[in-house]
């Protein structure tokens, strides 16, 4: 229930560490190791190295790419949710660093 209800913020951390979009279970798999990462009580090595047993299931280099990200997402801090703003623009979410006045209605 936490992954879900944290999606977008979930994105948001693994944004940096991602160019392309991936495979709907491969970023599944990483909303949900970094969920663990940052909101619940579970050893670091323990994440990374179940995630990617798991990621090893469809490929070795899958395990590697999962490794990878999952290891720089740990050497990195986690990016500051407190100075982003949201605007719905149709159906798209615009993610910013800007520090707006007023709400996401310009107002």
């Amino acid at each position: 229930m936490g992954t879900v209800e944290r999606r977008l913020t979930l994105e948001y951390f693994l944004e940096p560490y991602l160019k392309k979009k991936q495979k709907s279970w491969l970023s599944s798999l990483l909303y949900l190791s970094v969920y663990q990462l940052v909101y619940m009580n579970v050893k670091d090595y323990f994440v990374v190295d179940e995630s990617v047993n798991i990621a090893n299931v469809y490929g070795e280099k899958i395990g590697s790419f999962t490794n990878a990200v999952l290891r720089n997402f740990l050497r990195n801090p986690v990016r500051d949710i407190e100075i982003i703003y949201w605007a719905i623009d149709g159906d798209t979410l615009i993610i910013s660093n800007d520090i707006v006045e007023g709400d996401i209605n310009g107002t």
